[in-house]
C-alpha cells in the first residue's frame, strides 16, 4: 500500500479530474443466490423471451447460428443510460467464434505536399454480423421461448449492483484529450527534481478501485489493449469473459456494445489480454 500523501494542489486537481470523469453504473455479479423464475430477473448464459415471430434458432446476417448470451430486464436496474430507458428487455446472442473486427488502425496517406501521414480509422462490428442484440419495450408482446446453445455456457442469473463511480482506463479508454494532456503535465515523471507528493498518479489517485471489469450497463470500457473511440456511438453495455459462467471472450478479455443515439442502432468492439 502507497504510503504517499499527494500535496493539497494535487488533491484538488484529483477532485477536479474526477467530477469531471466519473459516471454511474450497474455493475452485475453473477450468480450467488437462487433464481426467482420470474421475467423480471437479468442473466447470463440464457435468454428465454421473444416475439412469437422470432420463437425459432438464431442466426445472423450470412445464416451462422447464434447462441444466447445474455438477458437483461432494464426497469428495475439501480442505473441505466438514457438512451436506454426506454427499453425493457435486452437480449444478446453470439457465434461460437467471435467475428473478426478491425477497430482502429492507421491508414497511411499523402497530403496536397507529397507528405506521408497517418489517418486513424475505425471499424466496428454491425449488428447481426456473428453476433445480435435484441431490444424489447413494453409495448412488446413477449413469450417464453427457451433458446438453446453450448453447454460449456453455464446460465446463471444476475445481480445489479449500482455503483456511484466508474473511471476511464488510461490510452483511449475515454479521457478527453485536453484532460489527458493535462493529467500527462501533472504526472511529469521525467522531471526528477519534482516530489512525488507533487505529482498526480493517474491510477492511483483517479481510478484506484473505481473501474467495474465486470457485467455492466454504463460506465467506460474496460479495454485491455489501446482503446478505441466509438466515434457517434455511445457504450452502454459490457460483457466481460466470466469464469463462473465458463465464457471467455478469447483470453479473459471483453465485450463491448455501444448504441447510436439517434438511429439506435448498436455496434460492438472487443479485446482480450
Amino acid at each position: 500500500m502507497s504510503t504517499r500523501t499527494p500535496s493539497p494542489f494535487i488533491r484538488h486537481k484529483i477532485r477536479e479530474i474526477q467530477e469531471a470523469l466519473a459516471r454511474p453504473v450497474t455493475a452485475f455479479e453473477t450468480g450467488g443466490f437462487r433464481p426467482t423464475g420470474e421475467r423480471d430477473e437479468s442473466w447470463i448464459g440464457r435468454v428465454f423471451l421473444c416475439t412469437a415471430n422470432e420463437a425459432a434458432a438464431v442466426t445472423d446476417s450470412q445464416g451462422s447460428p447464434l447462441y444466447p448470451l445474455a438477458q437483461l430486464y432494464l426497469p428495475d436496474l439501480p442505473f441505466v443510460p438514457e438512451q436506454l430507458r426506454h427499453i425493457t428487455y435486452l437480449t444478446v446472442f453470439v457465434a461460437e467464434q467471435l467475428p473478426y473486427i478491425d477497430g482502429q488502425r492507421g491508414i497511411e496517406k499523402v497530403d496536397g505536399h507529397g507528405q506521408t501521414y497517418i489517418e486513424l480509422t475505425t471499424t466496428l462490428g454491425q449488428n447481426g454480423d456473428g453476433w445480435l442484440v435484441r431490444e424489447y419495450t413494453a409495448d412488446d408482446v413477449l413469450i417464453e421461448h427457451e433458446f438453446t446453445g453450448p453447454d460449456r455456457i453455464k446460465p446463471f442469473p444476475l445481480k445489479p449492483v449500482f455503483k456511484a463511480q466508474d473511471f476511464p482506463l488510461w490510452d483511449g479508454g475515454g479521457v478527453p484529450d485536453d484532460m489527458a494532456a493535462e493529467i500527462c503535465t501533472l504526472e511529469d515523471y521525467y522531471n526528477d527534481a519534482k516530489a512525488d507528493e507533487d505529482r498526480l498518479h493517474y491510477y492511483e489517485d483517479i481510478v484506484g478501485d473505481h473501474h467495474s471489469y465486470t457485467h455492466k450497463l454504463g460506465g467506460y470500457p474496460s479495454f485491455c489493449q489501446s482503446g478505441i473511440d466509438f466515434g457517434e456511438y455511445e457504450f452502454v453495455l459490457q460483457i466481460s469473459s466470466d469464469e463462473k459462467a465458463n465464457f471467455n471472450v478469447v483470453d479473459s478479455g471483453s465485450l463491448m456494445f455501444a448504441r447510436h443515439p439517434q438511429t439506435g442502432a448498436w455496434v460492438l468492439y472487443y479485446d482480450f489480454y
